[in-house]
Order: structure tokens, then C-alpha cells, then sequence
């Protein structure tokens, strides 16, 4: 109960940064919910979408955070964010009249996030800075970003993950809240969002919605790792870790509907862009992926220039 209590303390410390990050979350979960639509169709139910939302939200708040500094470097800085304003609120007027209806096991997921959510604020009751010596070096860059009001910090020399970076410091200029509120914040709804991937695999496989809640539960609950990053800092890893899931998920469908569809191949596209440019490690998860379905194929369809292949290849992705 302590827990929860500390959590919620934080919560109202935080309520502004939190509404803010909150509102572009569900900006983000209306378009993916409306795109999985068109692709996927039946095959997934409401609730399978929703799940898959809670991860894919992050493609279109980045996309927005490069929209809202073009606008900005193009018309100035009270026309750029107007435009960001109406960007975002056109979803919501305009209405999508057949997602997120209201069911027991979306009022379910919903609850279990807002638990998740306050018990991982707890951790913020007494933080007055993110932890760990990454975390300096992140605030310096995202300052670096806001003064440019560029793509890139003007001195982020050889850096190889910016992806982060230029949208904490979008949601920091366009909400206008502190950098440091801004990264405990977006840290923790965005590990609070995390587990929610797991539900359409389990839903999938099993048919069970009560098994893919409580997977969510045990992991939103259990899983270690993920919050660990934030103590250490690594906030570009735990937002390429996020895009990660939605794209295994992704292939995941793809491969048990035995789908072709144009849009699938732009929007996994689109995914692996930003999540290199988020963390350009994440490259060598997508070369294991790949690695591991040329191995597929090769049992299934073996030849010796397929073995060749995917041997070099293997090599190559180690090496990188």
C-alpha cells in the first residue's frame, strides 16, 4: 500500500508532464489502432490491436516530433507548434468511430496499465535527477537540440543514438516542461507500456484472454531488466527495446497469416528506421532476426548456396 501511495504522490507531482505524454500516447495509439485495422483486418481482434498499440504509439510521436521542428524551422516557433496542436487534435475531432470500443478485456488492459503506471512512479517519489552518468550526457544532448532547434546536437560528435534525444526534447519544447520531468516521466510510461506487447502473441497461440492478461500482469510485475535501464540510464535502449516488440510482433502476424501487403512492409520499414536511429544496436537484433528465419527456410528448403549464404551472413551479423 506504501508503494502504491508513493507512486501516486509522484503521479500528482508530475501530473503535467505525465497529461502531456499521456495525450500524445493515445494520439499515437488511434493512428496505429486505425492502420492495423486496414492491414490486418479480422484476423485480430479489438483488444489484440489495443495491446499492440500500447508499444506502436512511439512511430507516430516520433514522426510528429520531426514535423513539429520542421514546422517550426520553416514558419517559426508559435506557427510550428499551432501546427503540431492541430496535428494532433484532427484525430480526435474527426473521430474513429470503431476503435477502442469499450470492452471488458480493453477496461481490463486499461486498469492494468494505470496500476503498472503508478506502481513504477514510486520510483520517482524521491528522484529529483535521472540515474546513473548516461543520463547527464542525455539531458546535455536534448538541451543541446533545444537551443539548436535542429535535427542533432550541434556537438553530439560521434553519438550513435539521437533518435531519444530529439523527442524528449519534442515533448519538452512543445509542452513546455522541464527536460529532467520530461525524461523521468517518458521513461517510466514508456516501461509501464511495455509488457502490453506480449498479450496478442499469448492471445494468438492459446485463444486464452485471461491467459495474455496475466502474462501481462506477471511481466508488468516481474520484469526486471527493463526497469533497470532506467536506473542505469539507458533510455535510448528502452525506447528501442519498445520498437523492438512491435516489430517482432509484427513479423509474428505476418508470418501466421501469411500476409503480402505493401502497407506491412512500409510500416516495418518505417519501424526498424526509427528504432536504429533511437539506437543503432538494435541493427544487430533485426540481422539475428533475419538470420534466424534464412535458417528456417534453409531446414525447410535446404541447398548448399542457401547454406553458404546464411553461414556468411551469420558471420557478418556477429561481426557488426
Amino acid at each position: 500500500m506504501t508503494l502504491f501511495l508513493d507512486g501516486w504522490n509522484a503521479v500528482e507531482r508530475h501530473a503535467l508532464t505525465l497529461a502531456g505524454i499521456l495525450l500524445l500516447m493515445v494520439w499515437g495509439q488511434l493512428l496505429v489502432h486505425w492502420l492495423l485495422e486496414r492491414i490486418f483486418k479480422e484476423r485480430c481482434t479489438n483488444t489484440e490491436y489495443h495491446s499492440l498499440t500500447m508499444v506502436g504509439w512511439v512511430l507516430p510521436v516520433a514522426v510528429w516530433a520531426v514535423f513539429l521542428f520542421l514546422s517550426k524551422n520553416l514558419l517559426g516557433d508559435t506557427a510550428g507548434k499551432i501546427l503540431a496542436l492541430l496535428l494532433i487534435f484532427i484525430p480526435f475531432v474527426i473521430g474513429f468511430k470503431r476503435m477502442f470500443r469499450i470492452s471488458p478485456p480493453v477496461l481490463g488492459m486499461g486498469t492494468l496499465f494505470i496500476v503498472i503506471l503508478v506502481l513504477n512512479f514510486a520510483f520517482l517519489e524521491q528522484a529529483v535527477f535521472p540515474s546513473y552518468f548516461d543520463s547527464a550526457e542525455h539531458y546535455r544532448l536534448i538541451k543541446e537540440i533545444l537551443a539548436s532547434n535542429q535535427f542533432a546536437a550541434s556537438n553530439s560528435g560521434n553519438y550513435y543514438h539521437l533518435g531519444y534525444h530529439f523527442v524528449a526534447a519534442a515533448l519538452s519544447d512543445f509542452f513546455n516542461r522541464p527536460i529532467i520531468d520530461v525524461m523521468l516521466v517518458f521513461g517510466q510510461v514508456v516501461l509501464s507500456a511495455l509488457p502490453f506487447s506480449l498479450f496478442v502473441i499469448v492471445k494468438q497461440e492459446t485463444g486464452s484472454t485471461i491467459a495474455a492478461l496475466f502474462t501481462v500482469f506477471a511481466a508488468g510485475l516481474g520484469w526486471h531488466m527493463p526497469a533497470h535501464l532506467l536506473n542505469w540510464g539507458k533510455y535510448p535502449a528502452l525506447l528501442g527495446l519498445t520498437i523492438i516488440q512491435f516489430v517482432i510482433v509484427f513479423l509474428y502476424l505476418f508470418h501466421r497469416h501469411r500476409m503480402a501487403d505493401y502497407r506491412l512492409y512500409l510500416l516495418i520499414g518505417v519501424a526498424v528506421i526509427i528504432s536504429t536511429l533511437t539506437h543503432t544496436r538494435t541493427l544487430i537484433v533485426y540481422a539475428f532476426l533475419l538470420v534466424a528465419f534464412l535458417v528456417t527456410r534453409l531446414v525447410r528448403h535446404p541447398s548448399v548456396f542457401k547454406i553458404i549464404f546464411v553461414l556468411v551472413f551469420g558471420v557478418l551479423a556477429v561481426e557488426v
